[in-house]
């Protein structure tokens, strides 16, 4: 192979890296439980095992049949096996006066259906907290959900 072979070969090599993104871009993941609670996780993307990761986005509930602009912020965590993901989050709505919530989901990895869900209400009296039976990562409909 002459040198000038060589070099143009390592030219175009160097232009494929530099054109090529480095991460792909992270799609929308919702996360429902079977309480009508979906919340659209922006951007997101499973973090490795025993490692966590910032969540936030929109709550879509059957509270909120407005649509308006509620936001949830959280962390995303696997355990150390990779087989679990817990997703930590919370939200203030307005519904009725107003209502501070959180909670958590504990999803089983890969098949990301079959967890559990559990919320509290702040705004309960009691401080009674609920569970919300059933948690899954499902693709998000439509499959992008702007944030206002």
């Amino acid at each position: 192979m002459s040198r000038r072979s060589i070099s143009v070969a390592a030219i175009l090599l160097l232009s494929l890296a530099v054109l090529l993104p480095v991460r792909a871009r992270a799609a929308d993941t919702c996360f429902t439980d079977s309480n009508s609670l979906t919340l659209v996780a922006k951007g997101f993307k499973l973090p490795s095992r025993n490692k966590c990761t910032a969540v936030q986005g929109q709550v879509y509930s059957f509270a909120n049949a407005s649509m308006e602009p509620w936001v949830f912020t959280g962390a995303a965590c696997t355990n150390a096996a990779g087989n679990m993901l817990r997703l930590a989050y919370s939200f203030f709505a307005y519904v009725d006066g107003f209502a501070y919530d959180w909670g958590h989901m504990d999803i089983p990895l890969p098949a990301k259906k079959g967890g559990n869900a559990f919320r509290s209400d702040a705004s309960n009296p009691q401080g009674d907290a609920e569970n919300d039976g059933s948690a899954a990562i499902v693709t998000c409909e439509p499959p992008t959900i702007p944030l206002p």
